[in-house]
């Protein structure tokens, strides 16, 4: 009997370090795997709060075309609404009022699309501040690029 009580805790104790083995496997994989948009958030989340005066951080978008940009969105002391753009690299950070342009449900009404499945991030393409709309149906992903400025609309 205190053989068989042998074999059933060595048995367990495979069991835990088997399962202790997989649970620090798959915590280092996501660490690795997310470090860079995790770094990236906190870099431009600081570059915000110093070079725009981000007093509070209400989201945070990655928009890549050509080039990656971090958007803050955030409040002044001021309460100010402000979008803030960092590019991932070297050009300088830009800065738009909310009410400089059209929000992002406005955005998804001149995209033309409609129903579940949509989401709105900002960026810049061609230098010009724009609502990616994007909507997910049927595996099939449709872009718009909707002008922040003039909601002018350009298929994605």
């Amino acid at each position: 009997m205190e053989n068989q009580q042998t074999r059933i805790n060595k048995f367990l104790y495979g069991v835990i370090g088997l399962l202790i083995l997989v649970l620090g496997f798959t915590l280092v994989t996501y660490l690795i795997s997310t470090y860079p948009y995790r770094s990236g958030r906190a870099e431009a989340i600081k570059a915000a709060e110093k070079y725009a005066n981000i007093e509070e951080v209400t989201d945070f978008d990655l928009f890549t075309r050509d080039t990656t940009y971090y958007t803050v969105y955030g409040r002044t002391k001021n309460d100010e609404s402000l979008i803030v753009v960092v590019p991932k690299k070297g050009k300088q950070i830009l800065t738009y009022e909310t009410k400089e342009g059209i929000n992002p449900e406005k955005a998804i009404s001149l995209s033309g699309f409609s129903g579940e499945h949509i989401s709105v991030n900002f960026g810049v393409v061609n230098d010009t501040p724009v609502w990616e709309v994007k909507q997910v149906l049927d595996q099939q992903v449709k872009y718009a690029l909707v002008g922040f400025k003039d909601g002018k609309v350009e298929e994605g």
